[in-house]
């Protein structure tokens, strides 16, 4: 027997009404569950860098300037699309987390539907009924519920999702304009983050596989890898001349490690959150098993249906190549290959690539040709898709506070000095102050150079007026890190109250230098501001002190130091 009636719409997506609604359905399912999951979420860990200290929006000279500066603090991040949705947000809401939340799990629906399209392309094209059930796996996948849930880090991988996904799907389509279009959409996704620097490798791969003409290849590629040089060059002047290193060559098994990460996270996921886990918190026998034995029956689908005689329902002999190629570039740039890797696995790497299963397990259910048996798969795989629904929602609950959000993190990872030092800060934040220099006291005991325990320490002894401690802390922090501008601003602060106390004027002139680092990492730090504002009214210069405070009230017209210090001045 045939398939299901609606698993045989190939239309193209603007006249067949069976795809439009087919896809509204998973923008709003997927939507809908995410919104579930975070609307009432608060910000945590990165939130508070990434949003919360970026200035509002005042004119559109506000925003181009997001494009000819690195993302945050000192990191060679480059995603100035992604910055600028934030610092819309910030101006139109605040700090209301809630709106960054409804943002991303309605982005999470168009990556759901996007997903759908390129599923639905004609090289790769599965049925309505198998694209659909794919798309859901994916969009629902607790990975990617990793690049929903956390309103910086999961946007800035939300957002590169969709457009490599649209760009992709507009370059397997034959005619020029098509071509255009996903070179426009190729360079927003580069705009949005690094990730999307593997999508000339899908190009190439998409011409390798279905185009036979080298003349064609030649010009597309051309297009392709010129904006990316020019990505590169762009980049280049941004970070004046800082490069990103490829060190795979120090340590190569840990590519296999990623990999093997990225299929056991694609194939077996844990239910509870595992937040950048080291490989023996998420390295599992049993789940690599799963894994292991998901995918050799993939394989051997895969190979038996393009080895049939009959017109194959996975589509064509291609597509699982395309798959492979697709798992594997997706996750190249978080594969250890380079130096300045964040962090070691993280599922939000992995995110983009699990689609290549759901691709290929997809093309598998469309092959059955027995209803009955079509009927029972589709069954199967509508309860794998529930699942993963239900366990991405329950995962929501893991962002709700920073307090939630630490406390698993250090359950599934108690030599993490990041769980440890926000556990600290939770404790700290509560009054506990004891047991928070004992948290971040743990953390110094596995990395002396912990930046957050150091900087938090400091910020204790300051409370405590013990600025020679304080600043010691912070010496031996900057000492290996000089992209922190809290830690610049709090040992220009300790400067400063020792150079009272010693009447050091030289200690004062350290000081002041450390406040303009630190103001040329983040302009608008208004403590740093202020303190500028103070010292420069008691050396007398009116001017530059009057200059300041006038700079936070610009910030923060609600201001109540600035606003009196700037009153004293005028009178």
């Amino acid at each position: 027997m045939s398939q299901l009636p609606i698993a045989d719409c190939r239309l193209p997506i603007g006249k067949c009404l069976m795809d439009w609604l087919a896809m509204l359905v998973i923008g709003l399912v997927v939507t809908l569950v995410y919104l579930a999951g975070s609307y009432n979420n608060g910000f945590v860990y990165d939130d508070h860098e990434v949003i919360e200290t970026l200035a509002p929006l005042h004119s559109a000279a506000d925003a181009a300037e997001l494009f000819v500066k690195p993302h945050y603090l000192n990191y060679l991040y480059y995603r100035p699309i992604t910055r600028l949705t934030f610092a819309w947000q910030r101006t139109v809401w605040g700090d209301n987390p809630r709106p960054y939340h409804v943002f991303n799990a309605i982005l999470a629906g168009l990556v759901g539907m996007a997903g759908y399209l390129l599923l639905r392309q004609k090289r790769l094209g599965l049925g309505m009924l198998a694209a659909t059930l794919a798309a859901l796996w994916f969009a629902l996948h607790p990975a990617t519920s990793e690049c929903v849930y956390p309103a910086a880090s999961g946007r800035e991988s939300l957002m590169p999702m969709l457009f490599i996904l649209l760009a992709t799907w507009a370059y397997l389509h034959d005619r020029w304009p098509w071509h255009v279009a996903g070179m426009v959409i190729f360079a927003t996704a580069l705009l949005c983050k690094e990730q999307a620097a593997v999508l000339p490798g899908i190009f190439i791969a998409i011409d390798l596989l279905w185009h036979a003409n080298w003349r064609r290849w030649l010009w597309r590629w051309l297009t392709a890898l010129a904006i990316l040089f020019g990505y590169f060059v762009w980049r280049h002047h941004i970070f004046t001349g800082r490069a990103i290193h490829i060190a795979v060559q120090h340590h190569p098994l840990q590519f296999w490690a990623s990999m093997l990460y990225g299929l056991q996270t694609t194939i077996a996921p844990y239910v509870p959150l595992h937040y950048e886990p080291p490989f023996a918190g998420w390295f599992s026998w049993p789940l690599t098993l799963v894994a292991v034995l998901v995918l050799a029956s993939l394989i051997i689908g895969a190979m038996r249906a393009v080895s049939s005689n009959r017109q194959s329902a996975i589509g064509n002999r291609q597509s699982p190549i395309f798959w492979l190629t697709w798992f594997v570039l997706l996750q190249l740039p978080t594969a250890h290959i380079v130096a300045e890797q964040e962090a070691g696995y993280s599922e939000r790497y992995v995110a983009l690539a699990t689609l290549a299963a759901a691709g290929v397990a997809g093309a598998l259910l469309q092959r059955i040709a027995q209803r009955r048996q079509l009927e029972l798969a589709a069954t199967i795989a509508l309860l794998l898709v529930t699942g993963f629904g239900i366990a991405t929602y329950l995962r929501g609950q893991y962002y709700f506070s920073e307090k939630d959000f630490v406390a698993q993190w250090f359950k599934t990872d108690p030599q993490s000095t990041g769980a440890l030092c926000g556990m600290g800060l939770v404790y700290e934040q509560s009054g506990q102050t004891d047991a928070a220099i004992d948290l971040y006291q743990q953390a110094l005991a596995i990395d002396r150079h912990t930046a957050n325990a150091l900087n938090n320490l400091a910020n204790i002894y300051l409370d405590q007026g013990c600025f020679d401690e304080a600043a010691r802390k912070l010496y031996d922090l900057l000492a290996v890190d000089q992209s922190h501008p809290e830690a610049m601003v709090n040992y220009a602060y300790a400067l400063g109250e020792q150079a009272k106390k010693d009447h050091d004027p030289i200690k004062i002139d350290r000081a002041r230098r450390w406040l303009q680092k630190a103001l040329r990492l983040r302009p608008n730090y208004l403590k740093a501001h202020l303190l500028l504002g103070l010292w420069y009214r008691d050396a007398g210069d009116q001017t530059a002190a009057r200059a300041e405070f006038q700079t936070v009230l610009q910030l923060d017209p609600g201001n109540a130091m600035a606003r009196t210090q700037l009153n004293k001045l005028t009178q």
